[in-house]
């Protein structure tokens, strides 16, 4: 029996007791959630929630990546847009060539937003640390360069901002193959011209218009 079926809802708690003080879901390992995913552990967390390693029991417990959004409106608001945009890329994208995430599904439970996705391998920068620690041969860079410059022109025909890339939001699909990478984390995106964000972009990769607050487009990624 997992553990989310035996707590029960507190009235006198926020979101009756199914959230911590940060508005996160509270989960531990064999929780499920929304009567489909099993959680089998933590695989990040950031200003947006958290991102859990589960099994789908939908589809013959298939690995997922499961994204629990935050429990605020301003949260929700952004995963609206994120959604929009997942959206426009599955569906611009029926051949997989894009070399962008697929999500699977999009769910409320709780009044938490989830977003699932394929579960990949390791970031590039864990990846690079690990294996590389005295750099990389230049046909290896050739190889994942040229896969997220694909990506980027995809999304420059979809007319659609990443506003965070960087080496953790790029993933192996399979670290014992060759080195097919994905782009993940839209949950800052945007479409060009629609931008409602000014504080984006990690720090160590902030684009100069980003940094002076001018507007920015497509060339910030």
């Amino acid at each position: 029996e997992s553990v989310a079926s035996k707590r029960r809802a507190d009235p006198q708690a926020p979101n009756l007791g199914f959230d911590d003080d940060r508005a996160d879901y509270r989960t531990s390992v064999k929780d499920h959630i929304a009567y489909r995913f099993e959680v089998q552990g933590l695989l990040g967390k950031g200003s947006f929630g958290r991102v859990l390693q589960g099994l789908d029991h939908k589809t013959r417990r298939q690995p997922v990546a499961i994204k629990v959004i935050k429990n605020k409106k301003v949260f929700h608001q952004q995963a609206q847009i994120e959604h929009m945009i997942l959206k426009r890329i599955r569906d611009n994208d029926e051949e997989h060539t894009s070399n962008c995430i697929h999500f699977i599904d999009k769910l409320v439970f709780r009044n938490h937003i989830i977003f699932t996705f394929p579960l990949l391998g390791s970031n590039l920068h864990e990846w690079t640390k690990k294996h590389f620690k005295n750099g990389c041969n230049l046909a290896l860079i050739w190889t994942v360069a040229g896969q997220v410059l694909e990506a980027l022109a995809f999304l420059c025909r979809q007319r659609i901002v990443h506003c965070d890339l960087k080496p953790e939001n790029i993933l192996l699909v399979d670290e014992q193959r060759s080195p097919a990478v994905r782009l993940i984390d839209f949950g800052s995106a945007c479409l060009e011209g629609q931008q409602t964000q000014t504080y984006i972009q990690s720090r160590f990769y902030r684009a100069p218009e980003v940094i002076l607050r001018l507007p920015y487009a497509m060339a910030i990624d």
